[in-house]
C-alpha cells in the first residue's frame, strides 16, 4: 500500500468515525456523504512525514528539559536540506519564533518560501519567516561553514531590507557576532568607519595619508568633495592631517577628555551578550578571544566580555562639523573666502595658522635643498 493510499484510507476512515452528523438512514441502506471531494482536498493539505519527524524529535521526556534554542537547532539540522512546494501562503507573526510555534499551513509556507529563498527567489512573506531563516544562518543551518554562514546572511539581509528595512534592527549586531563566536577573520576595508577610529584615537602613530583618509572615512562632511581639496589636493591631505593631529594632542593636554573620546565615545570593559533578541543555540564554551576594529571580546567559561570603544558604523556628525571648520580656516592661506565656522574655530583657528606655518616653512626648506643640490 502506498502512503498515498494509505493516508487517503485514514482520511476516509476518520470521516466514517464521525458522529451521526455525516450519516443517515434511508430505506433500510446506510448513505454517507460522498467522501471523494473532501478527500482531494484535505490530501493535497495533508502534511509530509518529514514534518512529522521533525515535531517527533523533541516531543519525548528528554527534549522537553532542552532549551528552547537547542530544541530550535535539533529541529533545524534535522530540516536542513527539506523543500517543500506548498501552494497556499499562511501569515505568521511571533516574538521570538520557532518551528514549534508554527501550525502546519505555516511550516509547509515557510520551508517552501525558504526553497526559493536558497534559489535566489527572495519574495516578501510575514517577518517572523524571515527571523527563523535568520536564525538558522547564525545557528550554522544550511551553511557549510560559519563564512559561508555569515555571507548567506549579509548577502539576505541586505536583499531583503529592499523589502523592509526594518530588518536590519537586528541583523548588524547579529553579523558581527557571528564574526565574533565564530572567530571569522574581519575583511580587510579601509573605508570602514570603525577601522578608522583607530587611527584618529591615535593620530600620532600614523601617517598624514592615512588619518586623511580615516577622516574622510569617519566624517560626515566628506573633504574629498570639498572645492579646497579640488584645488589643492596635496596640502588640504597633509594640513587637514597635521591640525588634527595638533588638535587632538591640545585636547588630551588642556581638557577632561580626549577628543577620540568626545567623538567616539570612551574606552569601556563589560559584559557582553551575543546575539541579543534571537533564538540562538549556544553550544561552543571553550575560552577564545576576538579582536575587531580595536574592540577585544573575551570568553571565559561561556561568559563574554568587551573591551574597548563602542562600535561605530555610522559616520559622525561632531567630526564632520570638526572637518568642515578646518576646511574654511584652511581657505584663507589658499586665496579662497573663508566658509561659516562652527564653535571651536577660535582654538582651531590658532592651530591652523601655527601648522600652516609650519608646513610651507617646510615646503620652502625642500625647495632650498632642491635648488642648492
Amino acid at each position: 500500500m502506498t502512503d498515498a493510499k494509505k493516508m487517503i484510507d485514514e482520511i476516509i476512515s476518520s470521516l466514517a468515525d464521525n458522529k451521526a452528523g455525516g450519516t443517515f438512514v434511508q430505506s433500510e441502506r446506510i448513505y454517507r456523504d460522498e467522501p471523494i471531494i473532501t478527500t482531494a482536498a484535505k490530501a493535497a493539505e495533508a502534511l509530509p512525514e518529514k514534518y512529522r519527524e521533525m515535531k517527533r524529535l523533541v516531543s519525548g521526556p528528554d527534549a522537553a528539559l532542552l532549551p528552547e534554542s537547542a530544541r530550535f537547532y535539533m529541529q533545524g539540522k534535522f530540516m536542513e536540506d527539506f523543500e517543500d512546494d506548498y501552494g497556499h501562503e499562511a501569515h505568521f507573526m511571533k516574538y521570538f519564533p520557532t518551528y514549534r510555534q508554527m501550525s502546519d499551513r505555516q511550516l509547509r509556507t515557510y520551508f517552501t518560501w525558504r526553497a526559493k529563498v536558497r534559489r535566489g527567489e527572495i519574495a516578501e512573506t510575514s517577518l517572523s519567516y524571515v527571523y527563523v531563516y535568520l536564525y538558522e544562518l547564525i545557528n550554522l543551518i544550511g551553511a557549510d561553514s560559519p563564512a559561508d554562514a555569515l555571507e548567506k546572511f549579509e548577502a539576505f539581509t541586505k536583499e531583503y531590507a529592499q523589502i523592509d528595512p526594518s530588518v536590519r534592527y537586528f541583523a548588524g549586531r547579529w553579523a558581527n557576532d557571528m564574526k565574533v563566536y565564530y572567530g571569522i577573520a574581519e575583511k580587510e576595508d579601509s573605508d570602514a568607519p570603525s577601522d578608522a577610529v583607530g587611527i584618529l584615537a591615535e593620530p600620532s602613530e600614523h601617517t598624514d595619508g592615512e588619518i586623511f583618509g580615516a577622516l574622510c572615512a569617519a566624517s560626515s562632511f566628506d573633504p574629498l568633495r570639498s572645492k579646497l581639496y579640488k584645488l589643492h589636493p596635496v596640502e588640504t591631505e597633509a594640513l587637514m592631517s597635521r591640525v588634527f593631529s595638533a588638535f587632538s594632542g591640545f585636547c588630551e593636554k588642556s581638557r577632561k577628555q580626549t577628543l577620540a573620546d568626545r567623538l567616539f565615545g570612551k574606552t569601556s570593559d563589560g559584559a557582553y551578550i551575543t546575539f541579543p533578541s534571537a533564538v540562538f543555540y549556544d553550544r561552543d564554551k571553550s575560552d577564545r578571544k576576538y579582536l575587531s576594529h580595536r574592540r577585544k571580546y573575551t570568553c571565559i567559561r561561556g561568559r563574554w566580555t568587551v573591551s574597548g570603544r563602542p562600535e561605530f558604523r555610522k559616520k559622525s556628525t561632531a567630526l564632520g562639523s570638526l572637518v568642515k571648520t578646518v576646511d574654511s580656516l584652511l581657505r584663507p592661506y589658499f586665496g579662497m573666502e573663508q566658509t561659516k565656522t562652527g564653535k571651536a574655530a577660535v582654538t582651531l583657528g590658532q592651530i591652523v595658522e601655527k601648522q600652516t606655518a609650519l608646513y610651507f616653512e617646510e615646503k620652502r626648506r625642500e625647495e632650498a635643498k632642491k635648488i642648492e643640490f
